[in-house]
């Protein structure tokens, strides 16, 4: 799968969040996670976030040109999650859910990283693995490490941006499940148990 097929894929599962501050928008992009009719499960990097929750206002835009201003929020250990429910139905020709990858990241391992603000999609490698945290050599813009989304070739999501320094490195599917889990109070015991979880509170 090339990055025009990753990129058809990934844009339906894109968010706009954007924090009404005074002048121009603070604005970030978020993961839907899971997704059902008319509700949605975000996830986002809570830095530049975070502070906001609860102080300013604060929506959240799908690709199907749908706002959620209503939400509600959990941030726990760097992850923000926010829970969504919108009037209308979702268009879902144009919003779903991002698709999982469970199997562990090797070295070398194609990888593509999307910044939607800024509507960039990078390939490269996976240099370093571990259990919670992995390293990309893709290019990076200012805002890749806040938070965007990194695919394998076929797609599927596998990590998200956490951190920049000689190379980009990111969260794995397990720590990323983990923190939802503790986000909720709940104990973790797989990566799809915890996405049920949520299927289920939203």
């Amino acid at each position: 799968m090339g990055s025009a097929s990753i990129y058809s894929r990934i844009s339906k599962s894109m968010v706009e969040i954007k924090v009404h501050v005074k002048g121009e928008p603070i604005i970030r992009c978020g993961v839907i996670v899971v997704c059902k009719a008319s509700s949605a499960y975000i996830i986002a990097d809570t830095r530049e976030l975070g502070e906001y929750v609860g102080m300013k206002r604060i929506t959240v835009d799908f690709p199907d040109q749908q706002t959620s201003s209503h939400n509600q929020f959990f941030d726990h250990n760097g992850l923000l999650g926010i829970q969504c429910r919108l009037r209308k139905q979702f268009d879902h020709n144009k919003v779903s859910a991002v698709e999982f990858d469970e199997e562990a990241l090797k070295s070398l391992d194609a990888v593509y990283v999307y910044e939607g603000v800024k509507d960039i999609i990078t390939p490269g490698n996976v240099t370093q693995c571990g259990t919670h945290m992995f390293s990309v050599t893709n290019d990076a813009s200012a805002l890749s490490e806040f938070g965007a989304p990194i695919l394998n070739k076929n797609g599927m999501f596998v990590g998200m941006c956490d951190s920049f320094g000689y190379h980009l490195s990111g969260r794995t599917i397990l720590a990323i499940a983990e923190t939802l889990e503790g986000s909720q109070n709940r104990t973790f015991t797989n990566v799809q148990g915890a996405l049920d979880h949520l299927y289920d509170t939203i």
